[in-house]
């Protein structure tokens, strides 16, 4: 999210765009953390032909493993690691929009303290207006 566009924006506009990140971020499918590689590599024949198979990569505590997946379940590990991607982002959206408005607490707070000082010495007390 653009940081300085949401500088410039009220917090009940920030709210409502949180809630609707917050609704995206329910639709998010299934996912898979990871990196998809396709490793490529001779059969053990000397003259074999190069396959190439896909495999699922993260680490654990700072050890990479792999995982294999199947030639079946290439474009569904795909889409998940999609979703996945599709669910960090939104994370880190939600994450900017609440920093935000943790930021524009004490102005607004500010703010409703001077209005509500101006109301009050704008009261009209009774009595003056009897002249």
């Amino acid at each position: 999210m653009d940081l300085e566009k949401l500088r410039n924006t009220s917090t009940s506009e920030l709210e409502a765009m949180r809630s609707l990140l917050l609704k995206q971020l329910g639709r998010i499918g299934p996912l898979v953390d990871g990196s998809t590689l396709v490793a490529h590599h001779t059969c053990g024949n000397k003259n074999g032909k190069k396959l190439a198979q896909m495999r699922v990569q993260r680490s654990y505590g700072g050890k990479l493993h792999a995982v294999h997946v199947p030639r079946d379940l290439e474009e569904t590990v795909n889409k998940w690691n999609a979703e996945y991607r599709r669910a960090q982002k939104l994370l880190h959206d939600i994450g900017d929009v609440s920093e935000q408005i943790i930021r524009n607490y004490t102005p607004d707070k500010r703010a409703a303290r001077r209005a509500a000082k101006t109301r009050s010495a704008l009261q009209i007390v009774p009595g003056e207006d009897d002249r």
